[in-house]
């Protein structure tokens, strides 16, 4: 399909998705117990958004579940900015309808309700990670439901495409239904022996917030995983969250080992991120966040500071990640020649 062509309908299929889908996502052994409305739940919690925040608002490119992209610049040269943050109010950023009332406050509630006292403990990570997952599999079932409603509007190319791209989406979601089976046993059993996390610490609030889940096909020092290449078996994804604490941050890499590798691939790419100068894991992780997530939230008086070259490079390579005609960006070559910030790297622990 010609890149030129989808970009001229695309903008007309974008405005007509309908994102009012809801459920609570615990196990099914847990729903008979479900009680009140489904809530907006946060998977970033507001009080480390309200942190960075400016008069209530953040920046962010999602505003409730949607990607804020401008598919009319698809093809511009990559010095003018294809996708630019906008100012978001805290009740809409990082949000999905995934958890009832109950389950929302219960479950959470070490991690939401005990703000200023972060632990390192493994049932605190795995938590975040369980959160991310719900958001994720969540999604990819909408967008699911979107690509059934696009195909049946499209012809031609746009709806060649949009069938392989139906195909790739189908596959995340069986990934991601056996991670959320998974975690399910984790969470009934409180089982966290193949849990494993690794948390970065800071000294400073983090000025970029995130949380999401990835496939690594590069780790931070630019190396491409091969492993990928085999759609025969489920590959390893990394889930993360980057947070505050009082004063402090985190940014949690969790993962499930699994006994029958050797090392696996998210042992490796957080080995790489243990890799990196600790003068430049600031650096790096801001790095990896753009070039992997589209649910990132940042203070509006960091993004106003940098120069807009540092801006344009991190809205480019944020612009990979939800275009429907780019690959994935290695993000490696970004940090090593960048500075973003310094968040005052403090240590790291294995969880």
């Amino acid at each position: 399909m010609n890149p030129e062509d989808f970009e001229k309908n695309i903008n007309h299929f974008i405005k007509e998705r309908k994102y009012k889908k809801s459920e609570c996502l615990v196990p099914y052994t847990m729903r008979n117990k479900c009680k009140g409305k489904i809530v907006k739940a946060h998977t970033i919690p507001k009080m480390c958004l309200k942190k960075i925040s400016q008069d209530g608002h953040l920046f962010g490119f999602i505003k409730g579940m949607i990607p804020e992209v401008n598919y009319n610049k698809l093809s511009e040269s990559i010095d003018k900015k294809a996708i630019e943050p906008k100012k978001i109010g805290i009740k809409e950023a990082s949000i999905f309808t995934g958890f009832c009332q109950k389950h929302d406050n219960e479950l959470f509630k070490i991690i939401e309700k005990n703000y200023g006292n972060f632990n390192c403990k493994k049932e605190e990570c795995f938590l975040y990670s369980y959160r991310t997952l719900c958001r994720e599999f969540f999604l990819k079932k909408i967008a699911k439901d979107d690509l059934k409603y696009l195909i049946n509007k499209t012809k031609d190319g746009i709806q060649e495409w949009l069938l392989l791209r139906s195909v790739g989406i189908e596959q995340s979601i069986k990934d991601l239904e056996y991670y959320k089976n998974t975690f399910d046993n984790i969470l009934r059993n409180r089982d966290y022996k193949n849990f494993k996390s690794l948390i970065v610490l800071f000294d400073r609030i983090p000025s970029v917030m995130a949380s999401g889940a990835s496939i690594p096909i590069y780790d931070f020092g630019g190396n491409r995983f091969k492993e990928i290449e085999n759609f025969n078996k489920v590959p390893d994804i990394i889930f993360y969250n980057i947070v505050s604490y009082g004063e402090k941050g985190y940014a949690i890499f969790a993962w499930v080992e699994d006994s029958n590798k050797s090392e696996s691939v998210a042992k490796k790419f957080v080995q790489s991120l243990r890799n990196v100068a600790d003068s430049k894991k600031t650096d790096a992780i801001i790095s990896f966040l753009f070039a992997s997530c589209e649910n990132i939230y940042f203070s509006p008086y960091w993004w106003s500071k940098l120069s807009e070259n540092k801006k344009n490079i991190l809205s480019n390579i944020f612009y990979k990640v939800v275009s429907p005609i780019e690959d994935f960006p290695d993000f490696s070559k970004i940090y090593i020649d960048n500075c973003f910030d310094d968040w005052n790297f403090s240590g790291v622990s294995d969880i």
